[in-house]
């Protein structure tokens, strides 16, 4: 049987002050992870799963108009709540769930095609 327990309060992090310091942080695991378990299709892997999420996350705003997108982005913000409240964020927030889609996307594009991260000042992968 497996049990999930919020231990977030019991969680401190350091080094990760900024939007960039995390990034940075989540390149520096992320390009040899992929790299170790998928050889040369890694990269491949992380610019179609980047690709997807951009879409994903892009297309309900640009196609704004049709009452489809706004199912679609109605969708995503409705299964975007519960993590929002997990976390510790206003529920109100989950209505830019798309937004979130597509920086993942802008995320793992990043991490495909500037190969290479460094982490306080040294370099990783």
């Amino acid at each position: 049987m497996t049990r999930f327990v919020d231990a977030s309060a019991l969680l401190t992090t350091s080094g990760l002050d900024s939007f960039g310091d995390t990034w940075r942080s989540l390149r520096k695991s992320i390009q040899p992870s992929m790299r170790e378990m998928f050889g040369p299709w890694g990269r491949v892997l992380l610019v179609v799963a980047g690709l997807l999420h951009l879409a994903y996350g892009l297309i309900p705003v640009l196609r704004w108009r049709s009452p489809w997108s706004w199912l679609a982005w109605f969708a995503q913000a409705v299964s975007h709540r519960e993590f929002v409240r997990r976390v510790g964020q206003p529920e109100i927030s989950a209505v830019l769930a798309p937004l979130s889609w597509a920086t993942i996307g802008v995320f793992l594009l990043d991490c495909a095609l500037r190969p290479g991260a460094s982490w306080k000042g040294r370099r990783v992968g």
